[in-house]
Order: C-alpha cells, then sequence, then structure tokens
C-alpha cells in the first residue's frame, strides 16, 4: 500500500499544498537487506511484525529525531500529518512536534498482495481509518496465516531513546 499511499499523498498536496519529508527507512527502519529477509519469512507464513521480531527487530524501527530540527529550519511551527500510523503521531508529539491534525491516506480497495499485510497493520499495529476498506471481501484472506501475537519487542525502548538524542542534537 505504501506506494499507493504516496501517489494519494502527492495527489493531495498537489490540490492543498504542503510537502512531504522522505526519511530513507527501508522496511520501517530494518535496512533493505532485512527487509529482503521478512519477506522470505512472510512467505513461509509469518506476518509482517513477526518476520521483524523472528530478524531480532521490533515491529518498526523507524527514527524521526531529524524532523522537528528540519521543520525549525524551515520555519515550520505545526503540521498536518498525513498518516493511518498511531505511533507515528505519539513519536512526532513526543520529540516536540505541534501535529495540529491528521490526515488519513488509505488505499480504496486491499488487493490480493496486500490484504495480509493490511490486515496486520490494522490488528498488530492499531493503524486507523482501515475498517471500511478490510471489510470489503472482494477478496479472500490468506489461508495459514499466524494468529496475531501480543508481543513488545524490548530494543524499541532503545529506539525511541535514540531518536530522542538525535531530536536534541
Amino acid at each position: 500500500d505504501c506506494k499507493e499511499q504516496l501517489k494519494m499523498s502527492l495527489e493531495y498536496i498537489q490540490k492543498n499544498g504542503g510537502a512531504i519529508i522522505y526519511l530513507q527507512q527501508e522496511g520501517r527502519g530494518i535496512g533493505l537487506a532485512n527487509k529482503v529477509a521478512a519477506y522470505a519469512l512472510q512467505d513461509f507464513g509469518m506476518d509482517t511484525v513477526d518476520a521483524n521480531l523472528h530478524l531480532g527487530f521490533p515491529d518498526d524501527c523507524r527514527q524521526y529525531g531529524v524532523v522537528p530540527g528540519m521543520l525549525k529550519d524551515m520555519g515550520i511551527d505545526g503540521i498536518q500529518l498525513i498518516t493511518n500510523n498511531p505511533r507515528k503521531i505519539e513519536r512526532m508529539t513526543s520529540l516536540g512536534v505541534d501535529v495540529q491534525e491528521t490526515i488519513p491516506m488509505v488505499v480504496p480497495q486491499p488487493n490480493k498482495y496486500n490484504r495480509r499485510y493490511l490486515e496486520t497493520k490494522h490488528e498488530r499495529m492499531n493503524h486507523t481509518n482501515f475498517d471500511d476498506m478490510l471489510s470489503s471481501e472482494t477478496f479472500t484472506p490468506f489461508n495459514g496465516a499466524m494468529a496475531p501475537l501480543k508481543k513488545q519487542a524490548v530494543a524499541e525502548k532503545y529506539i525511541n531513546e535514540g531518536e530522542e538524542m538525535a531530536a536534541a542534537a
């Protein structure tokens, strides 16, 4: 859904103004090689969260510590954040970014390749605004999927601390 969401976001910005701050953090921050390894694990039945955890990473390793400084350098006091990810909102506000509004950006309909991924983001990562889209029965959910597990990665604490240090630098 990332490609579709980026395209939809660019179209929204073209009509309404704004900018995208792109932070190169492949695979929710685990890097390209580990993202490929995570895909391989997903081919064997793990969901995206379990694949990251199996590789020794938290479900989301992205860091946003550079964002407050970038916004300050551009003279931006507050933002409207295009996201469905509550963790992103929490991280931005905890770093001192004034998130004045969030703008949802949901793909219109899942396809057979991204439905399970979107379900995992909704069920295990608390992504919002997916209920209507996921209630569509256009595509059958994958069979043999692992049951969702509720785990908290220990390393996430250290990632968040590093993020806060980067924001203060």
